[in-house]
């Protein structure tokens, strides 16, 4: 008797509990998720159309790009843009002439970066900066960590700081000249602040190694290598000899040429700039087709207080520290000392202002400057603008 009634306890316990349970599930169904159903279902809605209004072409690429990545054995598909680019980044050697402590002259070896843009059956051309193979003696050109051979300027442009080289296919290895592949230089305009970015070059002369970041500003003007440049600024780390290499995104284009960075050992982390490839192609489409760029010639810097006071002129145009020999300056009459003032019609206020009026010129254009010389009254001096077809580093 004491074991049906224990029985009979524990089966209405059971239901109890059991009513317990489905009473805090459907409170819990009517209280917490029904009330949140449109708001799920609009989420997925909505989801849905952003996956219809890719194309299909995007998508196959995407799904492309992520298989190789995977294979690679890397999620994020950074190993797979850095293997992508490899024989398409070249190892560059300068040898130039330096003088130590007692001005004694000795050759010294510099390091740089180019990039592969362009082959035909018998040669192969590379994009680098001009500052890096600047005043140099002979250059090396070395692909896919092959040997270094020997390569030829074809031309260079100082305002963009852009050189093109050549090198002959004769020189490589049969199996290097096979390896070659051209890299797809990218639209920078679509460069938008936060894109991921791998820079790539060769790092300190031991080869290619990258180092990643974001976009931190576009279309930045800066001075590098007594150079005004229009320019993509990355947190990316430009380390020495990665100037002249890619700066790529994450499917591998080319967006733009590691061109300098700035440092300081207390407040200012690494800071990268790198020439758009959309200036950069425009550079390098006139020094292949050996049209040469509006040259004016001058080394120049802005007028500060200071000069302005000294030279008793308004603080407005650009200081000529030097003129270039031979240069379009140089035959117009332009010396050391004058204070350009104006530029076809124009009031110019500053070196980054004469550089861009000087860029939108054609060859052979001439142009009327206005120049204040020894505090007097501005002259009007007309120049022709020689091509910058010099082909010697």
């Amino acid at each position: 008797m004491k074991m049906r009634k224990l029985k009979f306890f524990l089966k209405g316990a059971g239901i109890c509990v059991g009513s317990i349970l489905f009473c805090f599930v459907m409170g819990l169904v009517v209280g917490v998720i029904y009330p949140r159903i449109p708001q799920i279902a609009e989420s997925f809605q909505r989801n849905t159309h952003a996956n219809d209004a890719k194309s299909e072409t995007d998508m196959v690429k995407e799904l492309s790009d992520l298989n190789v990545a995977l294979k690679a054995g890397d999620t994020t598909g950074e190993v797979y843009v850095i293997k992508k680019m490899d024989p398409s980044v070249v190892d560059l050697k300068i040898k130039k002439q330096a003088q130590d402590f007692f001005n004694a002259t000795y050759e010294s070896d510099e390091d740089g970066t180019g990039i592969i843009f362009y082959q035909t059956y018998d040669k192969v051309y590379i994009v680098t900066n001009h500052h890096v193979v600047e005043s140099a003696e002979a250059v090396a050109a070395s692909i896919n960590g092959g040997d270094y051979v020997n390569a030829t300027l074809v031309g260079k442009d100082t305002n963009s700081n852009l050189a093109v080289l050549s090198i002959s296919k004769q020189d490589l290895p049969k199996t290097t000249a096979q390896q070659i592949i051209v890299p797809n230089f990218g639209n920078s305009d679509d460069v938008s602040i936060g894109d991921p970015v791998i820079a790539i070059g060769n790092s300190f002369g031991d080869g290619n190694a990258a180092t990643k970041g974001i976009v931190s500003a576009i279309n930045k003007k800066v001075r590098i290598q007594n150079r005004y440049l229009n320019v993509i600024q990355t947190d990316a780390a430009i380390n020495p000899g990665y100037n002249g290499g890619p700066l790529v995104n994450q499917y591998g284009d080319i967006i733009g040429i590691n061109t300098g960075r700035i440092s300081s050992d207390e407040s200012i982390e690494g800071t990268g700039y790198s020439i758009s490839s959309n200036d950069a192609k425009k550079v390098i489409e006139q020094i292949m087709n050996n049209e040469g760029t509006p040259f004016l010639g001058i080394h120049m810097s802005n007028i500060t207080e200071e000069m302005a006071a000294h030279y008793n002129v308004p603080q407005l145009g650009v200081f000529v520290q030097d003129v270039v020999a031979g240069s379009s300056a140089a035959d117009a009459g332009i010396l050391p000392e004058d204070i350009i003032t104006g530029f076809n019609g124009k009031p110019i206020f500053s070196a980054e202002q004469l550089i861009e009026e000087v860029k939108n010129c054609v060859v052979s254009e001439t142009v009327e400057m206005k120049v204040i010389r020894h505090a007097k009254e501005p002259l009007t001096i007309k120049v022709a603008l020689k091509a910058n077809k010099d082909t010697s580093f």
